[in-house]
Formats: structure tokens, C-alpha cells, sequence
């Protein structure tokens, strides 16, 4: 364990330039500039609530819990409609876990209120399935046993630290470390003001009028090699064909997370504005064109257009298609 002085002296890195948007969303880049994210950054039961995680399962999963083809009422100005879809792909296991929750659900205390991720774990069959469940898991306990809490940017720092501490504590049964990981991409909507808090490589997106923009960056070593060659120390070709380029610089169980992205300042959601999240399964094989295609394609049905994205992305036909996962939330 590290000490907490250490911890005390972490810094959080910048949401930079390093980022490259493919579409320019105006709000989004807007947002950005003014809240100094460009510049840098500071760092129940199951009837009552939707809490996916998901199993070890061949098939693809179709979760009717939160079905879009009907909305579900968020607060009193506020009507989400939501989808989830994953799939195993070829892999023995699956390392990614998903959560949803809605606040009014759970409580009065929490109406209008919004939560949802996608962790994508590593370290072997049981780390990874361990460590992505454990990140959810405490991400949803924490946030609904807060029903006062309102800094959500304090929150996610506080939590993204307990999160990274408990995944590195993780024994197997011989009371060894796993050495596990996760990635953490996830977003707190409150009554139209969107937060998020992000370690890893999984990917946000904001869609809006059919435009797209990844919101987090890719905390891999590529981020690295991007600022060298913004420093003239490689060239671009160096950096593409670096055999390195995306290996895992920070994410859940390293014991100090070295880069996250949390935004400081609310980003206000306009009326059928659209977050994906999903993990390196989805991306890699679908272009950020693809996404918006598929949205264009299911505009009133978020659960349609998981299941169409996984099944995209799956039916590539990739020879060692990665664990697939989404969750798409649309603001109404």
C-alpha cells in the first residue's frame, strides 16, 4: 500500500490536446475550452434497481430490464431512454461488467439522478471477471449511499482512489495478489447535468446531431509517445509503429492511479443528446461513422442500438474477438 502522503501529492493531468476528434462537436469542444479542460484539469433488491453485471455467457445478452423501447422517467423534467448489449466473443470469460442505475428507483432521495459504467478487467480468467465486478460493484454502492452527495468531480476522485486500492488488495485463494485490473469509464447524470469520471482505455462518446466526440482520452503509453512527438523527441511515424503504443499506463489496481479524467464543471445535456460507453471490444472494430450510423439507424430505441453496435462489432468476424460491451444513454 502506498502512503497516503503520497497520494495527497498525486496530480491530475490534463484532459489535453493530446486528445484528436475526428468531428468536431462545437458544445462539447465549447464546454471544454471554457471549463479549462482543453488547458488542464485538477485532477436493494434487484426488482428495485438495474444493476448489470455481467456473466460468463456465449450468447449475446439482450437486457429487457432497461429495454428502450420504452423511456423511463428520471426526474420531473427528465426522461432517459437507455440500452446495454455485450458479448463474450471468443474469449473463455467475460472480464467486462456493467452497471446501471437509476436514481428514482432506488430512492426518493436520489430522484432525477443517473449512474452507469462499463469496467473491462485484466489479469487472468478470475482477476479480470474479480477486479471489473469489484469496480462497479463500488461505484454503485458508494454513490447510492450518498443520497446528499452533490461534488461529483470530489466524489470521483475519492472513489476512482478507493476503487484502485481495493482491486490491488485483491487475493485469490491461496491468499495471494491477483495483480488484477480494470478499466473505468462511467458518467452521473443529474437532472440534465452530465459528469464523468474515467481511468483506462474504455471510451465515452457525447453524439449530438449526429455528431460524435470521445470525451476521455486513451490512457495508454500512446499518450506518451504523443507528447514526444509534439516535443519534436520522435516523429508521428515513430509513435504509430511503437510495438508499445497501447499498453496500459493507468488504470483500477495499479495502487495510484496515474491519469484520470474528471470533468470540474457539469456539461449541460441538450434534448436527445446521446453517451456511449463501451470497452476496447466495441472501438476497435467499429469506426466512430459506424456508431452514428447505428444510432441514426434505432433513433427511439437505445437497447436496439447496443444489441445492432455488439453485433456489428462481432460480426467483423475478428479472429480473437475482445470481451464487447456498450451502454448507450439517451437524454430526452
Amino acid at each position: 500500500m502506498k502512503k497516503r502522503k503520497e497520494k495527497k501529492s498525486k496530480e491530475y493531468v490534463p484532459v489535453s490536446d493530446s486528445q484528436q476528434f475526428t468531428v468536431v462537436l462545437d458544445d462539447v469542444e465549447r464546454y471544454k475550452y471554457n471549463h479549462g479542460i482543453e488547458n488542464g484539469v485538477s485532477g436493494s433488491s434487484a426488482t428495485a434497481i438495474t444493476q448489470l453485471v455481467i456473466d460468463d455467457n456465449d450468447e449475446l445478452r439482450h437486457f429487457d430490464n432497461v429495454s428502450s423501447d420504452k423511456t423511463t422517467v428520471l426526474g420531473s423534467n427528465s426522461v432517459i431512454n437507455v440500452g446495454v448489449a455485450s458479448h463474450i466473443g471468443t474469449r473463455k470469460s467475460q472480464q467486462d461488467s456493467l452497471i446501471v442505475g437509476i436514481g428514482n428507483s432506488v430512492s426518493p432521495a436520489f430522484n432525477g439522478k443517473f449512474i452507469a459504467a462499463v469496467c473491462d478487467g485484466m489479469g487472468g480468467l478470475q482477476g479480470g471477471e474479480t477486479a471489473s465486478a469489484l469496480c462497479a460493484k463500488i461505484f454503485y454502492e458508494d454513490f447510492f449511499s450518498a443520497p446528499g452527495l452533490s461534488d461529483y468531480p470530489v466524489f470521483y476522485k475519492n472513489i476512482i482512489d478507493k476503487i484502485d486500492e481495493n482491486v490491488a488488495a485483491l487475493k485469490n485463494e491461496k491468499g495471494e495478489l491477483m495483480k488484477a485490473g480494470s478499466t473505468f469509464v462511467s458518467i452521473i447524470v443529474d437532472c440534465g447535468n452530465l459528469y464523468w469520471g474515467c481511468v483506462g482505455d474504455s471510451h465515452m462518446y457525447i453524439v449530438r446531431n449526429n455528431e460524435i466526440v470521445q470525451v476521455n482520452r486513451d490512457h495508454n503509453y500512446m499518450l506518451i509517445l504523443k507528447e514526444q512527438v509534439k516535443l519534436g523527441e520522435i516523429t508521428q511515424a515513430d509513435a504509430e509503429n511503437n510495438k508499445y503504443k497501447d499498453a496500459l499506463i493507468s488504470y483500477m489496481g495499479m495502487n495510484g492511479v496515474k491519469y484520470m479524467d474528471v470533468n470540474e464543471k457539469p456539461f449541460r445535456l441538450l434534448p436527445n443528446d446521446t453517451v456511449i460507453l463501451c470497452s476496447d471490444g466495441l472501438y476497435r472494430l467499429l469506426s466512430e461513422d459506424e456508431l452514428v450510423a447505428i444510432l441514426k439507424s434505432f433513433p427511439g430505441n437505445m437497447n436496439l442500438a447496443a444489441n445492432a453496435m455488439v453485433d456489428a462489432a462481432c460480426g467483423k468476424m475478428a479472429p480473437h474477438q475482445d470481451n464487447t460491451s456498450v451502454i448507450i444513454f439517451k437524454y430526452m
